[in-house]
């Protein structure tokens, strides 16, 4: 039916452009160890307004499987889809991490801000 053509894209990743009755397509595993799953999900999202994905479990443990289909047929660049997609990944696992980091810091800013709130809004405080 159609071919495969292995890439290496980077040190450790490897990706597969394929034909099959549907069409063209990419896939590639992402290793869960390096990148949060809602990460994995917040990129896939991010792709979707390109591509139709696919997601599932790898051919081993820690690994999903990801597969990008170009939505027009205009001989859209997989290669360059997938590492669209990679910077994705990469963007929404930075703010995963900033996230964790700064989540003290967000919790008492808002605590304070919802508490000065308070005494500006009792009527005894008022003229």
């Amino acid at each position: 039916m159609g071919g495969t053509l292995q890439e290496v894209p980077a040190e450790g990743a490897s990706w597969s452009v394929c034909t099959d009755q549907l069409g063209q397509f990419i896939s590639f595993e992402i290793d869960t160890t390096l990148f949060e799953k809602a990460a994995i999900f917040k990129a896939s999202y991010w792709g979707t307004e390109r591509a139709y994905l696919y997601l599932s479990q790898g051919n081993a443990e820690g690994q999903i499987k990801v597969e990008l289909r170009p939505k027009k047929i205009d001989h859209t660049d997989l290669r360059e889809l997938a590492r669209e997609f990679f910077n994705a990944l990469i963007d929404h696992q930075t703010r995963q991490i900033v996230f964790k980091e700064t989540s003290l810091e967000r919790d008492v800013l808002l605590a304070k801000a919802f508490s000065a709130g308070r005494t500006h809004l009792d009527p005894s405080t008022l003229g």
